[in-house]
């Protein structure tokens, strides 16, 4: 075998590597810079939603302020409503605590005193 021929055939594997190494880093190039766009446009999103998310937050805030404002005289209805309800059930039960007193039982028929 002739040397010439062994070095072109080296040569021809230096170069056909270097090719493919060539196109495989011009790749991985595109797509480093296809990653990084990507990342830029979701932080761009995120950073649209936290905004929104912010708004949100300051709205529900006032809204809950301007609630408060028309709805604090309903609270001490509710309060008020709630402790004459307390007074009548205690009054029901103590009334119904001496009718029970005074009827008797017997199997499923309750007679009272005014039935004897």
């Amino acid at each position: 075998m002739d040397i010439s021929v062994v070095l072109g055939a080296f040569a021809g594997m230096l170069l056909g590597f270097y090719g493919i190494a060539k196109v495989m880093l011009l790749q991985a190039s595109k797509d480093r810079d296809a990653d990084r766009n990507e990342r830029k446009e979701f932080i761009s999103a995120v950073k649209d939603m936290a905004g929104a998310s912010g708004r949100v937050a300051d709205a529900t805030v006032k809204s809950a302020i301007e609630a408060e404002q028309r709805n604090g005289h309903l609270g001490e209805l509710i309060s008020q409503g709630n402790e004459n309800t307390t007074k009548i059930l205690s009054t029901l039960d103590k009334s119904a605590n001496i009718r029970s007193k005074e009827s008797h039982g017997s199997g499923q028929l309750v007679k009272t005193k005014e039935d004897k």
